[in-house]
């Protein structure tokens, strides 16, 4: 996987469910979130959940079928990363490592 194999430790969920119970068990620098998880954009509902939390982490939302109505929900959650699909990994890797890079020199400070 080219997260883990960048020196990244890579957690993955295929349903809302699991997504949900990820993000309460530990603390995560970033997440990845598929727009249309189970079929019913339950994505748009677990990225609300990851920037809600104390520490939220970095939230990437992912979609290969961009909708007005979705597009505008996401803005609306402040979302860090809107990928629309196809996209180059490099376009993800290259956000994820100067966001998270400046997030850690910020702690410095």
């Amino acid at each position: 996987m080219l997260l883990e194999d960048q020196g990244y430790q890579v957690a993955t969920c295929d349903s809302y469910d699991c997504g949900h119970k990820r993000l309460r068990q530990q603390a995560w620098d970033a997440t990845l979130i598929e727009m249309e998880l189970g079929r019913s954009r339950a994505g748009l509902k677990l990225a609300q959940e990851a920037k809600a939390l104390d520490k939220a982490p970095l939230v990437i939302l992912s979609t290969g079928y961009p909708t007005e109505e979705a597009l505008r929900k996401a803005l609306q959650l402040r979302v860090d990363y809107l990928l629309m699909r196809p996209a180059e990994a490099e376009e993800m890797t290259r956000f994820l490592h100067r966001e998270l890079a400046r997030r850690e020199s910020l702690r410095e400070r």
